[in-house]
């Protein structure tokens, strides 16, 4: 993998990697693909985190940014991921779950990529309040479950 970086303004920099060529879904010729990521900051720590990036990138670890935010992607794993593989029951008291505590909470609006365990941490200690201890280990195996599959997937991207 290549990569380049371009001063755009006094501080800020443009990091460029150039990724591995995808197939064009119409013509089906390889073009090339570029992934650009804005950094603040100075020069050697624009070097330095391109560096970074680039040995993720080599090394089949890096994940482009996405804007997904939890509360959407638990709605989406409720429906494709889960509600085939489980009994009616289950799918209808998890899909309560989510839309009574889970989609309601703050941490919902949190992209994935930026949701940490402190937030997790958080909405336990609060939802410990509300519910029974084992309705809280339904909360949890849900967000397992779920965050284990947006896990699986990005990497196999």
């Amino acid at each position: 993998m290549r990569g380049s970086l371009k001063q755009r303004y006094t501080g800020t920099w443009s990091l460029i990697l150039d990724l591995a060529p995808e197939p064009d879904p119409k013509t089906g010729v390889l073009k090339r693909k570029q992934k650009w990521i804005t950094f603040r900051g100075t020069k050697p720590e624009a070097e330095a985190r391109l560096a970074k990036l680039l040995t993720s990138a080599n090394e089949g670890t890096f994940v482009e940014p996405t804007k997904v935010t939890l509360g959407s992607w638990l709605r989406e794993w409720l429906d494709s991921s889960l509600k085939p593989s489980v009994r009616p029951s289950t799918y209808t008291r998890y899909k309560g779950i989510l839309e009574h505590d889970l989609l309601k909470a703050p941490m919902a609006a949190i992209p994935l990529q930026r949701l940490r365990g402190s937030h997790l941490e958080s909405y336990y200690a609060i939802a410990q309040e509300k519910v029974s201890a084992s309705t809280l280990t339904l909360h949890h195996a849900i967000l397992h479950r779920a965050l284990g599959k947006a896990k699986k997937e990005t990497s196999s991207r």
